[in-house]
This record gives structure tokens, sequence and C-alpha cells, in this order.
């Protein structure tokens, strides 16, 4: 769906959407991501295609290490996002590319419950 709608290459459309995947882990709590990684089919293999980036370099890492809680949670799982889609040559705007994407995906194969899951953490987007 990613590749044929976004023209983006195979390992671009699973790392974005692996990225994305994990980055909803910061914004959920732990039952949630364990529901969405269940029934989400291919969540396991998109969230290992995901690329390894390092957060804190940057400065919204540099600012989420001063607000702290779930704001600085928040910031900082952004920046990571970013930089992941940053080392797969896309660029920030195509996260809110990906998100309806995947959120189409998540109604189309997956209970409700995992595509509610995932809409509340992709609002923060």
């Amino acid at each position: 769906m990613l590749t044929s709608n976004l023209g983006v290459t195979d390992q671009q459309a699973s790392g974005g959407a692996g990225s994305l995947l994990k980055f909803t882990k910061s914004q959920m709590p732990k039952a949630d991501y364990k529901t969405v990684k269940k029934g989400l089919p291919g969540a396991k293999d998109l969230i290992g295609s995901a690329p390894k980036v390092e957060s804190g370099n940057s400065l919204a890492g540099q600012t989420s290490s001063l607000l702290g809680g779930s704001s600085g949670k928040s910031v900082a799982g952004l920046d990571t996002l970013t930089s992941s889609f940053d080392s797969l040559g896309l660029s920030p705007n195509m996260i809110q590319k990906f998100t309806p994407i995947l959120m189409d995906y998540a109604k189309q194969y997956s209970s409700p419950g995992v595509s509610q899951i995932l809409e509340g953490a992709f609002s923060l987007l």
C-alpha cells in the first residue's frame, strides 16, 4: 500500500511503517502495545525493519531530557521517529503521509481495538 501510494521503495515502506509502530510503544501502555504487536498482521516484522537510530543528539532530543515525564517521552519519541525517517532517505513530512495509510491497513486487517489504539498514539503526530 505504501509503495504504490507514495512511490517509496520496499525498504522505505517497511522501515517507515516499523518506525511508526516503534514510536507508538513510547506513547501507550505496555498492554496496548502488546495488543497492537499481536493484533496487526506483520507488525513484528515491520518493527524489526525499523532502522536503529540514537535519539537525544538533536535539539529535540536535548529538549526532551529537560521536559521529563510524558512530554519528554513524546518529544524523544518524535525525535527518534524523525531520525528513523531521515536514515531511510525520507523527509519528516512523509510521517504524515505514512500515518493514514498505516491506519487504513490497521482498520482493514486487524480488530477494531487495534486501530483505535493506534489512532490514539498517532494523534500526537
